[in-house]
């Protein structure tokens, strides 16, 4: 335990952190230093209670629930941007800390370029857009990210599987989708460990069983939570997206759903609303899958030419397994119940490629390709720093969307409100009733 926690303390970057903090509020400041209200902001900030008419415990959001009860009872029920902003960015520096050191990236442009998609990908502007719960949001990926970091820095010692496991659970007990965070970056990491060393058949299962293991003991965990916070506040789970049934389905609904899950992952469905690219834009979702796969198949087939084709035949494996990792959510329950807060998992496949891209440059020290493949990591950076720099404008469209949308209720009430204040016989001590029936 004294070195796991020696190695949390050791991987804080001062540099990283303080990069990560401020491209929050560069960012996102147009949300963060206005109040633009978004959907459950409204009803939980102006309800007048305590702590949320929904109890988040319902949802199966133990940690949730008590994370929102022990801070209404602290500072109340007030949703501050700027204070919850500060708070989300410093776990979201955390996490981007955590995922360049775990995977190694060590030049200045890479770690730019990371934590510029970690800080402006749309996930993030769509939980800032839950500004109340934002904060609790981001503390439970933070836990997902740290929970994975010691799975992957200590595998198969039982220490490091009871850890993570526990916090974990936690994390899924925050937001569920964050099981399938946590499988993508125990997956990336074990594809990046199969590029780098040679394991033995014994060695892989092991390493692959660890970290499903982990993730099998942290749901059980959070079951088992669950259900005891359950009957302690004698509340029942709802019906809403399946909760109440874990999304559990027949044989052929999951055979579907898999077959989703792969189909998405090849051919996505860029109008749907937790698409992760900015604008919308399929050639991103190309670019990125077609870098992917032509990175996979040189390296295969490297490795079998330098005489290792083990390595090649298990990278393979593990590769055939990510399409249902990242999509994980849609195997847990419908994709209709899918929207852009469970997409930030989506992070890890811009690591999976720059792991592949690094991998290349080291193998192709010699030949005709030795030029290109010296700046193929720097070219991917700069890949990635415009498609952050997409990100940016995308996010800031959608709050000078929610602002203006803002502005166009707050004149069409007032209007309303003066016509009916124009009428005859109006008296202000009368009930005003509004139908709206069958009008949009």
């Amino acid at each position: 335990m004294k070195a796991i926690s020696k190695s949390a303390i050791d991987i804080l970057d001062k540099r990283i952190l303080v990069t990560a903090f401020l491209s929050v509020f560069l960012i996102h400041g147009e949300m963060l230093f206005k109040k633009l209200s978004w959907y459950d902001d409204l009803g939980i900030t102006f309800s007048g209670n305590i702590t949320p008419v929904t109890p988040p415990m319902i949802h199966g959001r133990f940690f949730y629930h008590w994370l929102v009860i022990w801070r209404a009872y602290l500072s109340g029920p007030e949703s501050l941007p700027a204070v919850y902003g500060a708070i989300g960015a410093i776990f979201m520096a955390l996490m981007v800390n955590i995922i360049i050191k775990q995977f190694q990236i060590e030049k200045s442009l890479p770690q730019f370029a990371f934590v510029l998609i970690f800080v402006s990908i749309p996930a993030v502007a769509g939980h800032f857009g839950y500004m109340e719960s934002s904060i609790y949001d981001f503390f439970g990926a933070f836990l997902c990210v740290l929970s994975g970091y010691i799975i992957c820095r200590n595998d198969v010692k039982v220490s490091a599987v009871q850890l993570s496991a526990c916090i974990l659970a936690f994390s899924i007990g925050e937001y569920q989708c964050y099981i399938t965070f946590f499988l993508t970056i125990a997956l990336v990491h074990f594809i990046g460990q199969i590029l780098k060393e040679k394991y033995t058949w014994a060695d892989y299962f092991k390493k692959a069983l660890c970290y499903v293991g982990t993730g099998i003991i942290g749901i059980i965990f959070y079951l088992v939570i669950l259900k005891i916070n359950l009957a302690i506040t004698s509340l029942k789970l709802a019906s809403y997206a399946g909760t109440d049934t874990f999304g559990i389905t027949s044989f052929a609904g999951y055979l579907q759903r898999i077959a989703d899950a792969y189909s998405d992952f090849f051919v996505p469905n860029i109008e749907a609303e937790y698409c992760m690219f900015p604008f919308h834009f399929a050639g991103w979702h190309r670019i990125l899958l077609a870098s992917m796969i032509l990175s996979a198949v040189i390296l295969m087939i490297l490795l079998v030419k330098n005489g290792y084709a083990v390595s090649a035949f298990q990278f393979m494996l593990a590769l055939v397994l990510l399409p249902a990792a990242i999509n994980f959510n849609m195997i847990l329950y419908d994709k209709q119940n899918m929207h852009s807060l469970h997409q930030y998992h989506l992070c890890m496949l811009f690591v999976l490629w720059y792991i592949l891209a690094r991998t290349l440059s080291l193998f192709w020290k010699e030949g005709i390709f030795r030029k290109i493949s010296s700046c193929m990591c720097s070219f991917t950076a700069v890949v990635y720093l415009i498609f952050g720099c997409l990100c940016i404008r995308y996010d800031n469209c959608c709050y000078m969307l929610a602002e203006f949308r803002h502005q166009r209720v707050t004149v069409y009430y007032t209007t309303l409100i003066t016509r009916i204040q124009s009428l005859d016989g109006y008296n202000p001590g009368s009930p005003v009733v509004i139908s709206m029936q069958g009008k949009r």
